[in-house]
């Protein structure tokens, strides 16, 4: 399957959705971001997970290569924002809930401790109150999404060839999620943000099934066509997934429109879908987008105290225009510095380990000997 270029201008597109919320919620017009719902931005990042993962394991890789890879993919651009955050919280000791998510005055030892895992997500607040979001609150996601790297091998072989193993798993997943849907009513068992993956399964299973369906279309020889009158059902249908969770019906019109891009006649509303996320600037912003969403907000929380410090009497517009204009510099530029000094080249060294080992299990030393 070729590679879907829309989804890398996609991921700058969220990025950005994710930044807009966080610049009107530090700035002087916190409520203005109730309009912007920063939460939906990151649930289609989640959706788009089970989309890409799905196809990365549909190549054959074995469970210790795709782990490493995402290991090295995700870990080392988390690690460096994370000491960013912890240093800005360390240093400016205020209590910011937007901004760490914890007061001050909490022990880091814990959270460091849990972080360090990418399983903070996964710790009831009963445990450690706000370990999804303590000191980098966007993190909250990379837990989820390392949470799922580490089962979605399992997952993926129990869609291709089920199991009585993998389906006793699947059923202890589904259990969990009872528990603690149960929990949360009851306030005995919760977690921040819903950051363990039992509760955010639905998102990666729509992922992994759009991924199921593009594969399908994909192996079609006929363009794709939708009869006139199934509109009149898919129109309906959209709108009353949107009532019940916008973030999935966003999704499922964005794979419609980029199914009639690849595999059917491309009509025009498609095409002004597609090119804006095909355009220079949005491609780039995609490919430093994970570098983005983890660092803007330790961008924004910095830039925000500099002008504090400096105490200029300024309107509360010219304030957010500031803190927009100077924070996005700042987040793009730092983002790029990132992007090309720890996540390109660990990525690519995590590419290059895993080769080794599979030219090494490939060696003659390594293969067993033929019987006499």
């Amino acid at each position: 399957m070729k590679h879907i270029r829309e989804f890398d201008g996609l991921r700058g597109v969220l990025a950005l959705w994710v930044f807009a919320t966080h610049v009107l919620e530090l700035g002087p017009f916190p409520r203005a971001a109730n309009f912007v719902h920063a939460n939906l931005a990151v649930d289609i990042f989640i959706i788009l997970s089970g989309f890409v993962i799905f196809h990365l394991l549909s190549t054959g890789e074995d469970y210790r290569s795709f782990i490493t890879r995402r290991w090295f993919r995700l870990f080392p651009v988390f690690a460096v924002c994370f000491l960013i955050a912890t240093a800005l919280y360390a240093g400016l000791r205020v209590d910011d809930e937007i901004a760490f998510a914890i007061e001050h005055k909490s022990h880091l030892l814990p959270y460091l401790a849990t972080h360090a895992t990418m399983l903070h997500g996964a710790v009831p607040n009963e445990i450690l109150p706000e370990s999804a979001r303590a000191v980098l609150p966007p993190a909250w996601s990379i837990s989820v999404e390392w949470q799922f790297y580490l089962i979605a091998p399992l997952l993926f072989a129990l869609m291709m060839k089920p199991t009585r193993k993998l389906v006793l798993f699947f059923l202890a997943l589904l259990a969990a999620r009872a528990l603690c849907e149960i929990g949360q009513h009851t306030g005995r068992l919760t977690f921040d943000m819903q950051a363990f993956i039992p509760l955010k399964l639905e998102y990666f299973a729509i992922g992994a099934g759009t991924f199921g369906l593009w594969q399908w279309l994909a192996q079609r020889n006929s363009p794709l066509r939708l009869p006139r009158l199934l509109w009149a059902l898919l129109v309906p249908v959209l709108a009353l997934v949107a009532r019940r969770n916008l973030a999935i019906a966003l999704w499922l019109g964005t794979m419609l429109s980029l199914a009639y891009v690849h595999f059917g006649a491309a009509p025009t509303w498609a095409r002004w879908f597609s090119r804006p996320l095909n355009c220079a600037p949005v491609q780039f912003l995609g490919r430093i987008s994970y570098c983005v969403y983890l660092l803007h907000l330790p961008a924004l929380v910095f830039v925000r105290q500099i002008l504090r410090w400096n105490g200029v009497a300024l309107s509360d517009a010219a304030l957010q225009g500031i803190l927009l204009v100077v924070g996005l510099a700042t987040t793009i530029c730092g983002a790029w510095l990132l992007h090309v000094t720890v996540e390109q080249p660990m990525i690519l060294f995590g590419k290059r380990l895993t080769k080794r080992w599979k030219v090494d299990a490939q060696s003659p030393a390594n293969l067993p000997m033929a019987p006499a």
